[in-house]
């Protein structure tokens, strides 16, 4: 699936279901279980960015647990010290509806702007895993990857 910024995702409800996933999952889930509790996996998505795009922009998601993770190999990035993701140490509100936290970026933004949340940035390693509370402001860092189909 496309979408207008021009990156490419497949989504578990769309038939993303990779066998690795669900043994990611489940070794998860049994590894840290003061993390993931009784929590199974219930959505999922892969996202492949151009290699200089903008990738997803601010916003949290309607889950409990995100776990993000990269496979792109560490030789395709050209700024080690980007690349992956940026959280924010706040939860957007609980009365704010979907479209308000996911899809409203200038609400998001001022938002952060104005509760004074710090941002912590953890650039791209391939097989790094960043586990956080789905209710965090988070988007994807500055992305910068050499050329070629393999590097994004």
């Amino acid at each position: 699936m496309g979408f207008p910024a021009g990156y490419k995702c497949a989504f578990l409800r769309d038939g993303f279901s990779p066998a690795c996933l669900f043994q990611i999952a489940e070794e998860l889930r049994l590894s840290l279980p003061n993390i993931f509790l009784d929590h199974r996996l219930l959505a999922a998505w892969a996202f492949k960015y151009d290699q200089r795009m903008l990738g997803i922009n601010i916003h949290a998601d309607p889950a409990v647990i995100n776990v993000n993770f990269w496979i792109t190999p560490d030789e395709a990035n050209l700024d080690p010290s980007n690349g992956g993701l940026v959280v924010w140490d706040t939860a957007a509100p609980e009365d704010w509806s979907y479209p308000d936290y996911n899809i409203n970026v200038a609400r998001m933004k001022r938002f952060i702007a104005s509760s004074g949340a710090k941002a912590k940035r953890f650039a791209h390693r391939q097989n790094l895993a960043v586990i956080f509370n789905s209710s965090l402001s988070h988007k994807t860092d500055t992305l910068n990857f050499k050329s070629g189909y393999e590097n994004r």
